[in-house]
């Protein structure tokens, strides 16, 4: 507490001691350092600036949505940082309160069939309410295809045909209208998948019926650098690259251990679209159709003597059959007839194959040579000279075996008779490494970390510039504790002359006294009392004379 006091003492004499222009100086230079100060404690030293909505990308029209509603607020200290919005530290509720008014909040999916039910009123008819759910679908499907990862903006629009005729049956179409993001593109895989996820959110709407179109300059070109079927219309060439890229896929996935290798795959496709085949061959022994048999008997009998003659065996009153009396002749015929169809046999054999079947493939593998590289320092960890090239050739030739092996049991093959390892190409190229990437210079260093904290930095000068000027004019500040007025008051200053003080006849023996000039100093108080103390004599004299002068 004393150590307190005495410096607010010495404080409070330094302040009487000044002028009030140094003082109203040294009260505003003092008030800097304190403004200063909290600026430095309220923004901190990590940097001015904070992300708007997390540090979300936005794409750019809603960027400048938002810069708008910022702006139509009256507040100017955001800045875009590639697709994100940075603001005063501190501020970010005052931002996100311009935003929400100006009604440039990024919308979630919901958000727009919400606002578009909510903003029909009791007297609007069904075409209006119709018209504005459809805008709001449009928009709702924009959003979800920008909430991609390779899509930057993104436009979606439908329209649909009135039922006409009796079968009231409409026409529904749309349009996809895709940016892509810097390094990606669209590829056929990806027009797909937005033809099906737009066609399936529209009732009535086919996937044919939409059509995706890319604002970037995309080829049939993925991004990977891959061909993909769906860019070729020919059914040939679409099976033929399908199959391609199945068989590199595969072949990769066999030699994903190795870093850096590439495959690529020809295949050769039947170009037969379908084909049927039919062979007969007859049997040796012939098939019967058919057998019909015929049988016939026939049995005459005669009397010699041609019978009892008279009216008694002939009459109407004859009784029955008299005893033969005579001997009888009888003849008995029989006939059978059989009646049989043949056909000779054969067999038939029918075939229908389908076109676009691969016939066979070849593939080219390359590996850099720094994996062989790599291989042998593996093998030889003691080495500390260098290898040889008879050394790698050795490990070289074991790889590309290794491989061959590998990759031929996954390729198609015809001609099975043939050399199995003509369809494997693999070949060892040389690898060129990448620069070296240069670190930054101290100067450049320097600069980035100056344009990130410049404001901070900005603040501590100005603090430090403050504190300099107080302590010079603190410094300069004349000694001792008079008052305010003080230094207007004329100061007496004795000096030695030749000659006697006050005398006029100049003789040489008299003692020399001192003359007073009157010169501006601080305090006449503190000067009387210095002479008194250096001359007494002097000081007297003064006195003496001022009094004469004053009667």
């Amino acid at each position: 507490m004393d150590f307190l006091n005495q410096a607010i003492a010495q404080v409070s004499d330094l302040f009487r001691s000044m002028t009030p222009g140094a003082r109203i100086t040294a009260g505003l230079l003092l008030a800097v350092v304190v403004i200063s100060i909290g600026y430095l404690f309220q923004y901190q030293s990590a940097g001015p600036d904070e992300f708007l909505f997390g540090g979300a990308y936005l794409p750019n029209g809603q960027l400048n949505q938002i810069e708008a509603a910022i702006a139509k607020a009256g507040l100017n200290g955001q800045r875009r940082d590639g697709n994100r919005i940075l603001v005063p530290r501190g501020q970010r509720a005052e931002y996100l309160a311009a935003v929400a008014d100006g009604g440039a909040l990024p919308a979630n999916f919901h958000t727009y069939l919400e606002s578009a039910l909510s903003a029909g009123g009791p007297w609007e008819s069904n075409e209006t309410t119709r018209v504005r759910l459809k805008i709001a679908r449009q928009q709702m499907l924009g959003e979800i295809i920008r909430h991609m990862d390779w899509v930057e903006d993104a436009v979606v629009l439908y329209d649909e045909q009135q039922p006409r005729g009796l079968r009231r049956t409409g026409l529904v179409t749309a349009s996809v209208n895709v940016k892509p993001v810097l390094g990606e593109s669209l590829d056929p895989r990806r027009a797909g998948i937005l033809q099906k996820l737009v066609a399936h959110s529209v009732v009535g709407m086919r996937v044919e019926d939409v059509v995706v179109t890319s604002l970037g300059a995309d080829n049939g070109i993925g991004s990977d650098g891959n061909v993909y079927p769906d860019a070729f219309q020919n059914e040939y060439y679409k099976t033929r690259v399908a199959y391609e890229q199945y068989k590199k896929q595969s072949i990769l996935n066999a030699l994903r251990d190795i870093p850096g290798v590439r495959v690529e795959v020809n295949a050769e496709i039947d170009n037969t679209v379908q084909e049927t085949t039919q062979n007969l061959k007859p049997e040796k022994q012939g098939t019967a159709l058919s057998a019909v048999t015929v049988e016939e008997e026939s049995t005459q009998g005669t009397v010699d003597g041609g019978g009892r003659p008279g009216t008694t065996a002939q009459g109407p009153n004859r009784q029955g059959t008299l005893p033969q009396l005579q001997a009888q002749t009888q003849s008995k015929t029989s006939k059978s007839t059989e009646e049989t169809n043949n056909i000779v046999g054969q067999e038939q054999t029918v075939r229908q194959t389908t076109g676009f079947t691969p016939k066979e493939d070849w593939a080219t593998v390359t590996i850099p040579h720094s994996y062989v590289e790599t291989i042998w320092k593996q093998r030889n960890p003691d080495a500390t000279a260098p290898p040889k090239e008879e050394d790698l050739r050795l490990v070289q030739e074991n790889l590309i075996t290794k491989v061959e092996n590998i990759v031929v049991p996954l390729l198609t093959r015809q001609n099975k008779g043939e050399d199995q390892y003509k369809q494997v190409r693999v070949e060892i190229v040389d690898s060129i490494p990448p620069p070296d990437i240069e670190p930054l210079s101290f100067a450049s260093n320097a600069t980035a970390w100056i344009g990130n904290y410049w404001s901070t930095l900005a603040m501590i000068g100005v603090a430090m510039f403050s504190l300099l000027v107080l302590k010079s004019v603190v410094k300069g500040a004349p000694a001792g504790s008079g008052s305010p007025l003080s230094g207007a008051a004329p100061t007496l200053t004795v000096h030695s002359d030749d000659t006697a003080g006050g005398g006029s006849d100049g003789e040489s023996d008299a003692p020399q006294r001192s003359r007073l000039r009157i010169k501006k100093g601080v305090s006449l108080k503190g000067d009387l009392a210095q002479m008194v103390q250096e001359d007494p004599e002097a000081a007297a004299a003064i006195l003496k004379s001022w009094i004469g002068k004053a009667a």
